[in-house]
């Protein structure tokens, strides 16, 4: 063996000796150049969010390369919204690994996970799942239903977020029913845009809610309108009685 191939070695044996006695753990991260071939990464794109969290999912088709029985010890993702499963456990030579990943999104911005698989003697093999969400409705509130009592100023809390920029949004045009008094107060941000996470602006405005008389409507409510796309509809429950004295 030549002089610089052997300091190379050296040098190798001696970084592993030296991360050995302070007990560091090391994992073999491959891809596309361990045991199996085929796709290690996956982007679901743009997914809208309605009103329930939305599950995707995807099954990677992995090909035994090497001429061995391929034995599969662990397999864990890097991310509790994710349910990862596979089949078989034994994968024959040139035979093929199924792994399949379950991702849940529940909100708006960027998500990435990194499934780890353990190969018996082999290292640790790595895909990935990544998907970006955004909620289509972008307007929410601190309750779903308002109950007023004549007299007695509410204050409800809505929510909105803003894709775009960090700007403050124009206040929200309100509809009441007959008897019952909305003002909006103003915007405050309570989180930053994040671009590069597909984070939006998050703001927080104050609605104060009266009911001004004692007559009790049904089916009322106050409907919240940010332009051009965006509607709220609180339902209110109002109450029959007399003013109280302020």
């Amino acid at each position: 063996m030549d002089k610089p191939r052997l300091h190379k070695t050296l040098l190798r044996v001696l970084l592993v000796v030296i991360l050995a006695a302070a007990g560091v753990l090391i994992v073999t991260v491959t891809v596309g150049r361990g045991p199996f071939s085929g796709a290690s990464q996956h982007d679901f794109g743009l997914v809208l969010i309605a009103d329930q969290p939305v599950v995707l999912e995807h099954t990677f088709r992995l090909r035994n390369r090497t001429g061995d029985t391929l034995v599969i010890n662990d397999v864990r993702p890097s991310c509790g919204c994710t349910i990862v499963t596979i089949s078989p456990w034994q994968v024959d030579p040139d035979g093929w690994l199924e792994v399949t990943a379950r991702l849940t999104l529940k909100r708006s911005g960027f998500q990435r996970v990194h499934i780890y698989i353990e190969v018996a003697g082999r290292g640790t093999e790595m895909l990935t799942v990544e998907a970006t969400g955004r909620r289509t409705q972008r307007l929410t509130s601190s309750q779903r239903m308002l109950r007023l009592q004549p007299g007695t100023p509410r204050t409800l809390v809505v929510f909105l977020e803003v894709h775009e920029d960090d700007q403050k949004p124009p206040a929200p045009k309100l509809k009441s029913p007959p008897g019952v008094a909305a003002a909006f107060v103003d915007w405050s941000q309570v989180q930053r845009r994040k671009r590069r996470k597909a984070i939006p602006a998050r703001w927080a405005g104050r609605i104060t809610v009266e009911q001004e008389t004692a007559v009790a409507t049904e089916d009322a409510a106050l409907v919240i309108d940010i332009e051009p796309d965006q509607r709220l509809t609180i339902p209110l429950d109002l109450a029959e009685g007399k003013p109280e004295e302020k």
